[in-house]
């Protein structure tokens, strides 16, 4: 997967890697690797003096490793829903929407992050009352955790 010189400095060796190589390392990747390849390409598509394609390229990537970490619980379809819609929405803030990509396009965005909601709106407002005493799972789902 990744050479001991890249274990060391994870997070400083992957950040010199072109995109290719960090899609590679990220198909093999797990756990805090796995994160910081995300991370790292997120950062990547931040960067102004990039021109706007090579940045939308980064940020799909961000999208594309940000799917290959675990999903089985409440807490991480939670954790990746969000990180898709901060992520769609800045480049489509700062970078401007793109009809023909359904990742930049604000219409779809809207779609895609309402598909995430388990319960109803007056069903999340019952239970926000007395989110205190409810279980684990239940508060998991007043945040906007997908379907199952």
């Amino acid at each position: 997967m990744s050479s001991d010189a890249d274990r060391e400095e994870p997070s400083r060796a992957l950040s010199t890697w072109p995109m290719e190589r960090l899609w590679a390392f990220a198909l093999e990747a797990q756990g805090q690797e796995l994160e910081a390849a995300r991370v790292i390409a997120q950062a990547h598509a931040d960067r102004c003096e990039e021109p706007q394609e090579t940045r939308r390229q980064w940020a799909k990537l961000s999208l594309q490793v940000n799917q290959l970490l675990p999903s089985d619980t409440q807490w991480d379809r939670a954790r990746l829903a969000q990180q898709n819609f901060i992520l769609r929405m800045w480049v489509i803030d700062q970078l401007g929407p793109d009809d023909e990509d359904p990742d930049w396009n604000p219409e779809r965005l809207a779609a895609d992050t309402a598909a995430v909601f388990t319960l109803a709106p007056s069903d999340t407002r019952a239970l926000a009352g007395h989110w205190r005493s409810l279980a684990i799972d239940q508060i998991g789902e007043l945040d906007g955790g997908t379907r199952t």
